[in-house]
């Protein structure tokens, strides 16, 4: 069994988060994370460091004055979020730019990095939060400030916990792929066939092992099922070139016609005694 810990949560992740942020009024309030009047959305989304170890990291979105643009804060669940900057959508509520708090460009746009200490994880790390699908769209549905709605799609990351090698199988090209116990699958290497010009003069070195010789030639290693290499055939048995009932039947003829020898030579000896 091996234990498979796994880098950051939502580092490089496509679509890490993709909250769809409605129009709605503005915050005049100082941003507290602890005031949820003070910010008009937050999602969040898990993270796990070199360890496997699992935090939840909580993303805040702030209505600014200036039509279309919003503030974005971050960090793990229960310590002061940072300031990564803000967004800025058009009027057709496509994400137009992303800047940092101090107004640099963010590129590529959409994609914020944010540092968690090593009080929370394993090691300080790094983690990107891709928000580049963010829209801003209007609603009036109920159940928001405003007379308006945020809706989210599901966050994804691209980090998982540690796990153990729960089986693995063999495909036909060779590829061993380790199915963990948290139900992921990945390609763990692949096995690979060789042949040679003269398979017959390689050296027998016992338990179904053979070595190269200057009379075999060199090995032409390849994927299998290519280049008129064999296939692998996956948790299967090779059957028996020779019939149970013959390979039973053989030993016990022979042993039969050994005694019948026996008998006449005995009775031969016995005749010329006399």
């Amino acid at each position: 069994m091996h234990d498979r810990p796994v880098d950051a949560a939502m580092t490089g992740a496509e679509d890490a988060l993709k909250p769809a942020v409605a129009a709605t009024k503005l915050t005049t309030k100082p941003f507290d994370y602890k005031d949820s009047t003070s910010f008009n959305f937050v999602t969040s989304g898990q993270t796990f460091d070199s360890l496997g170890r699992q935090t939840t990291v909580s993303v805040y979105f702030v209505k600014n004055q200036n039509p279309g643009k919003w503030r974005v804060f971050a960090g793990p669940s229960g310590i002061a979020p940072t300031d990564l900057g803000s967004m800025t959508f058009d009027s057709s509520g496509r994400l137009a730019s992303t800047a940092d708090p101090d107004g640099n460009t963010i590129t590529p746009m959409g994609k914020f990095r944010l540092a968690i200490p090593n009080t929370v994880c394993a090691s300080p790390q790094i983690v990107t939060l891709d928000l580049s699908r963010t829209t801003q769209l209007g609603s009036h549905a109920s159940g928001h400030s405003g007379g308006s709605s945020t809706v989210r799609s599901a966050p994804t990351q691209d980090g998982f916990g540690a796990s153990r090698l729960a089986s693995y199988s063999i495909g036909g090209d060779g590829t061993i792929t380790g199915t963990y116990s948290d139900g992921r699958k990945v390609a763990l290497g692949q096995v690979l066939l060789a042949n040679f010009a003269n398979p017959h003069n390689l050296q027998h070195l016992g338990r179904n092992q053979f070595a190269q010789t200057s009379e075999s030639g060199d090995a032409r290693v390849g994927v299998p099922g290519t280049s008129n290499l064999g296939s692998i055939w996956g948790n299967a048995i090779e059957s028996s070139n020779v019939g149970l009932p013959g390979s039973l039947a053989g030993p016990a003829a022979r042993g039969a016609t050994a005694k019948r020898t026996h008998k006449r030579s005995k009775r031969s000896r016995s005749s010329t005694k006399h």
